[in-house]
């Protein structure tokens, strides 16, 4: 086997029933994938192939399956390629047949790869279900395909030359879209996706309900701060200390209902950095302490050190604090178990949360409600932006337990969207 790492092009090998063998990181980053994901693909990985011409292209019509099939070199074989982020390349590569002894063993692939954004074919971007708008260096629109057209009710000749924050500001404010933003040699990429009204309506109108709210509250709290100033007895300070209290909880959820609607409406995007698992862990469990103390809980943290995951930091501190917090509400006093395990293989980690089990006796529905606290709500959708996953399991009599699945390296949409819409 040849070491393909050393070779400045993308390469790979594949036996002559196509299963890939052997890959480079060039590769792996034109395919956009992890060398994990390469079983049960066969030739090219790719999630779609076209020729020049538009023509789809089965597995057994990619280069290196003429080049086994053939039995001789394919050479300088151009075909544009859906990646895993669904984003569009071309793709030029040689492919030649191997032979071991006069025996066939497969063929070896040296490609180049670009992204297909810059003067694409014309039938290309009629072909994309999504919105796509190409940006020069300056921000100013060089192409859109009909689909954004379409959606957006401009005229190409509109768009042309335009700057894109013109562009998006005034289409965002009354259509249902959303965007993912991927920087590129000559510009940007922007896909533009439109989740169903419904959906749409539903989280708009929970933005503007809490955005508007914040006024009032903002006035609630002036009100209590004067009222504690002017009180002269101690019962009614105790009253009204109690109140400021409540008032600052429920500006603290709802400054998280804003960030989190702001997420799923694309107008802010994830900051991730490197996270240090167990020091997260650590962090969250030392400044809920206080919570945890009253509430006559402790936590016991089981997770290794040295594990880093590519996560917003803050965004997964809120998920631990709002599940630790409902462990304290509506599992009762005891031993609250936080235990995190790493699958390399996968590239993933399982952070399991389970609680005393000590809850009074009732439907679970009553004293946890899944999927219907704001805690639960905020916890799912952090985690839907993060690719993760989320589960909660409440047997009446035993302790409850929240599982959260997070890739250790998001998908490249997450580190590609840079722009936070204001």
């Amino acid at each position: 086997m040849w070491d393909l790492h050393t070779l400045p092009t993308g390469a790979y090998f594949c036996d002559p029933e196509g299963w890939i063998r052997q890959a480079n990181p060039e590769a792996l980053r034109i395919w956009g994938l992890k060398e994990s994901q390469l079983q049960s693909r066969k030739f090219c990985p790719a999630q779609k192939r076209l020729g020049p011409d538009g023509t789809e292209l089965s597995p057994d019509q990619t280069p290196p399956a003429r080049a086994v099939r053939l039995g001789k070199p394919v050479r300088n074989a151009r075909i544009l390629i859906t990646r895993a982020d669904s984003r569009l390349w071309w793709v030029r590569s040689d492919a030649s047949p191997v032979y071991d002894q006069g025996k066939l063993t497969g063929a070896l692939v040296l490609m180049r790869g670009t992204p297909a954004r810059r003067d694409p074919a014309p039938w290309i971007l009629s072909r994309m279900e999504e919105g796509y708008v190409g940006l020069d260096s300056h921000q100013r629109i060089v192409v859109a395909n009909s689909t954004f057209l379409r959606w957006s009710k401009l005229l190409r000749r509109e768009l042309q030359g335009a700057l894109w924050q013109d562009v998006w500001g005034k289409v965002s404010s009354s259509l249902q879209l959303q965007k993912r933003t991927y920087p590129e040699p000559w510009g940007q990429s922007i896909y533009i996706s439109r989740p169903s009204q419904e959906t749409w309506e539903i989280e708009h109108a929970l933005y503007a309900a809490a955005h508007e709210i914040r006024t009032p509250l903002t006035a609630l709290k002036l009100t209590l701060d004067g009222a504690l100033r002017l009180a002269t007895t101690e019962p009614l300070q105790k009253i009204l200390n109690r109140g400021e209290k409540n008032l600052q909880a429920a500006q603290t959820i709802l400054s998280q209902v804003v960030d989190v609607a702001r997420l799923r409406l694309g107008r802010e995007t994830l900051k991730t950095s490197p996270v240090d698992l167990r020091g997260l862990l650590e962090n969250v469990v030392e400044r809920l302490q206080p919570i945890l103390s009253h509430a006559g809980c402790e936590v016991e943290i089981r997770a290794s050190a040295g594990v880093v995951g590519q996560w917003d930091p803050g965004r997964i501190e809120q998920v631990l604090s709002n599940l630790l917090v409902n462990a304290c509400r509506y599992g009762g006093p005891g031993l609250i178990q936080l235990q995190a395990e790493v699958d390399l293989k996968k590239e993933r980690v399982q952070i399991t949360l389970q609680d005393s089990g000590t809850r009074p006796e009732g439907p679970p529905s009553e004293h946890f409600p899944e999927g219907m606290g704001i805690g639960l709500f905020i916890v799912r959708r952090i985690l839907e932006a993060h690719f993760g996953q989320f589960s909660l399991e409440i047997k009446s009599g035993k302790p409850g337990v929240a599982k959260i699945e997070l890739p250790l390296t998001p998908p490249e949409p997450l580190k590609g969207a840079a722009e936070t819409e204001a």
